[in-house]
């Protein structure tokens, strides 16, 4: 069975630029960047994850607590962030604590002729190490509330002080930070379960050669693709547009969702 490829007419436009369709973040055709600066494909966990290090990792939302004798004074709450299962690809226990963002399933409505919804389940994984005395082990695994909460109390807020992207021009990010509803480009996102579990690390020949403790954070994101009825524009719909506002949703009052390229304030040190 073969399929002919449907014609563009040349002067198609979409939000996301001549030429383009937006699904969330996801610019379609996916453009190649730099892997050492984000993710093609999937952009939206660029943004999730360095708001959560942002979050974890500085003004004393977590961290003042993890930083002290018998818990972890030598690390932050969040050292890395990666956009892949562990269990999957290279893992590096000197990087830890780390957290782990990847999709895991996900479904499609079409709200309307001209407006698909997916709704997908994400799954972040915080991972701590495993030296240190049994003293450092105790408060380590209690800390896992702290870290459950926090990032419920993080989505909800939608700002931390120190991440600041790049040219935003709200006038309440260079004191509150920037707002992630406007650069996650969601419909909703919502922390809906958490589990403790392992990590399980096995060599080239698929024997194991550690298990990690870790916390498992489950997601729902939910992000839209608009086109016109005759297919001849694709948007990406604001929150007023899509009668659903991703702001408000989440606690905050403020401007709809902008499409924006992340390049948020970095983490200092280990």
């Amino acid at each position: 069975m073969t399929t002919t490829p449907i014609a563009r007419d040349p002067g198609y436009t979409s939000s996301a630029g001549p030429g383009f369709d937006t699904f969330g973040r996801v610019k379609i055709p996916i453009q190649p960047i730099d892997p050492t600066v984000g993710t093609a494909a999937d952009p939206a966990l660029d943004v999730l994850l360095s708001y959560l290090q942002a979050f974890l990792s500085t003004d004393q939302n977590a961290e003042l607590a993890w930083r002290v004798p018998g818990v972890d004074p030598a690390h932050r709450v969040v050292r890395k962030v990666y956009s892949f299962d562990p269990e999957e690809y290279v893992f590096d226990e000197k990087q830890l604590p780390a957290l782990y963002g990847f999709r895991v399933s996900g479904s499609f409505e079409p709200l309307a002729d001209d407006w698909d919804v997916s709704t997908d389940v994400v799954k972040v994984l915080w991972a701590f190490p495993l030296d240190g005395p049994i003293e450092r082990a105790l408060p380590r695994s209690s800390f896992v509330n702290g870290i459950v909460k926090a990032v419920r109390i993080a989505t909800e807020r939608g700002r931390t002080p120190s991440w600041i992207v790049e040219d935003d021009t709200d006038p309440m990010a260079p004191i509150q930070g920037s707002f992630l509803g406007n650069y996650l480009n969601a419909y909703s996102l919502w922390l809906k379960t958490w589990q403790r579990t392992h990590i399980t690390v096995r060599d080239a020949e698929s024997k194991i050669i550690g298990v990690y403790p870790a916390l498992e954070l489950q997601f729902q994101l939910q992000e839209t693709w608009a086109t016109d009825i005759d297919g001849g524009t694709g948007t990406y719909p604001t929150s007023a547009e899509a009668g659903v506002d991703f702001v408000l949703d989440n606690g905050q009052s403020g401007r709809p969702q902008v499409e924006g390229l992340l390049a948020g304030t970095p983490v200092i040190g280990t």
